[in-house]
């Protein structure tokens, strides 16, 4: 008997960032991407930019603690060596399947 396929639903609360921030990222943005940025605005852009790739990263990883238990360690931190394992088998599977 072939392994049955379980559906699971998993709720995650992604972290974002409040409206007035994001809407003044999104401004600086492109007033960066058009050279028109001051000092304290390329600083100010900085902050947001560094407070945005937090929460990213703690998005990953709420994500991988839901959805990959088999990744997090006993004290609940993700384990390195379980990621990077895990990393490389998907990279192989993914290169096989594609012909590579």
């Amino acid at each position: 008997m072939p392994n049955a396929i379980r559906a699971t639903t998993v709720a995650v609360e992604l972290q974002r960032l409040d409206v007035e921030s994001q809407a003044r990222l999104d401004w600086l943005l492109d007033q960066n991407n058009e050279g028109c940025l001051t000092p304290a605005e390329r600083e100010e852009l900085q902050g947001l930019v560094a407070q945005y790739e937090n929460l990213l990263l703690q998005n990953t990883e709420a994500l991988l603690r839901a959805t990959r238990p088999d990744l997090v360690d006993t004290s609940g931190r993700i384990n390195r060596a379980r990621l990077t394992k895990a990393a490389h088998r998907t990279a192989h599977i993914l290169r096989q399947s594609s012909g590579s």
